[in-house]
């Protein structure tokens, strides 16, 4: 029979281990500052073809031509449930046909892509390359800079282009989140200048307005790029 003792022990472990799962606040701003390969792995991301990715010191060109490309993925240290969170990257078409840009979260159980694709010039959400929502008017410049933001915010998911609301849909599924990442354009090169990720209780719609790099409370410790 398991004692009083024993009950609050497993009790307060419970609770210690479901608070791991929930962070409270989760900052994570990078800006590219690398000059290879290397430097960007050691802060945390995996680069699936080196030979695809250039550098700038404060960018990132992700090259594809129409049979090889790479797509960089960030997996946080530890993951987590969170039912309020912003991810957002900064792009530009540069060079090529088509000027998609993306901005990618990943989870236990798959990838959420919130982009433009510059073939159909529609804006797709998708998940695990299922699309979840659809609507055209993507019609990119070249050379000029967009921010794609996708926004958890309780039942709700938004996504937005350079800070205008494209669309609201009602979401209730609540995987574990595990990373970010962007994505290539087909047959072209694409830029970045910075991605973000917060997740906490309290979600700031705009952008981040200053190049602070961000730290994350509590349990959560993310390399970053200093």
């Amino acid at each position: 029979m398991i004692s009083i003792k024993e009950i609050i022990f497993i009790t307060l472990f419970l609770f210690w281990a479901y608070s791991l799962t929930f962070a409270s606040d989760i900052y994570f701003l990078d800006e590219f500052n690398y000059t290879n390969v290397s430097e960007m792995e050691k802060a945390g991301w995996y680069i699936s073809n080196p030979n695809y990715i250039e550098f700038t010191n404060n960018t990132i060109i992700l090259k594809n031509d129409c049979s090889q490309t790479t797509w960089p993925r960030y997996s946080f240290p530890s993951h987590f449930f969170s039912p309020f969170f912003i991810a957002e990257s900064k792009g530009r078409w540069i060079d090529g046909d088509f000027g998609s840009l993306h901005i990618i979260v990943s989870t236990e159980d798959g990838e959420y892509a919130w982009w433009g694709d510059g073939y159909s010039h529609t804006f797709i959400l998708s998940f695990n390359g299922k699309t979840l929502f659809t609507q055209g008017g993507y019609f990119p410049a070249k050379s000029e800079w967009y921010n794609f933001k996708l926004i958890r915010k309780g039942e709700e998911l938004l996504g937005y282009f350079n800070d205008s609301l494209v669309f609201t849909l009602r979401f209730s599924k609540n995987d574990r989140i595990e990373g970010i990442g962007i994505n290539s354009a087909w047959c072209s090169k694409t830029e970045y200048d910075n991605i973000f990720f917060y997740s906490g209780n309290y979600l700031e719609i705009s952008s981040p307005l200053n190049k602070t790099y961000f730290t994350s409370k509590d349990f959560l410790s993310i390399p970053l790029n200093l």
